[in-house]
């Protein structure tokens, strides 16, 4: 049944349980498009001399795998927000038994940057996977984000352009 609006506080409410609505899926099909990125990271075979997905020289955590985090949608103003992306639990991680660049264990921020200027897979394994870039490669970056959230408002009933 339709919603009648008797004033412009009922049409923004109407506005904005629309635009959340578009955002959470908006944000469910980027996160789930990073998380894709994520699992062929896992399953890539560089280990082995390229026949394997398991590592010889150390254990997987997995950290990596289960990080990628959705926020909740937020209003400030007349915005409405949401994020998506890696945790800063595990950005924060610090790898048992590695050394980074200055004696100090690689955290996962560090595994993060060197996979996304070389594929590695923690700075030590060759690679070709770049999880962040194969991921807004699939989305098509910025536009292709914008594309999306577009689509999600117009099948929730906001025409836009």
């Amino acid at each position: 049944m339709p919603k009648i609006i008797k004033n412009i506080n009922d049409l923004n409410k109407i506005l904005e349980e629309r635009a959340t609505l578009a955002l959470k899926m908006a944000q469910k099909e980027i996160g789930d498009c990073i998380q894709e990125s994520i699992d062929e990271y896992y399953k890539e075979k560089v280990f082995r001399g390229g026949t394997s997905a398991t590592p010889l020289v150390y254990e997987r955590t997995f950290k990596l795998l289960n990080s990628m985090v959705k926020t909740e949608i937020v209003k400030h103003g007349n915005t409405l927000s949401c994020e998506v992306g890696i945790s800063d639990e595990y950005l924060n991680y610090r790898y048992p038994g590695t050394d980074g660049w200055d004696g100090v264990s690689a955290t996962g921020y560090d595994v993060l940057t060197w996979n996304e200027e070389n594929g590695s897979h923690g700075g030590i394994v060759d690679g070709d996977w770049r999880i962040w870039h194969e991921a807004m490669q699939t989305l098509s970056g910025d536009d292709g984000i914008m594309a999306i959230l577009k689509s999600k408002l117009r099948k929730c009933g906001i025409n836009v352009k």
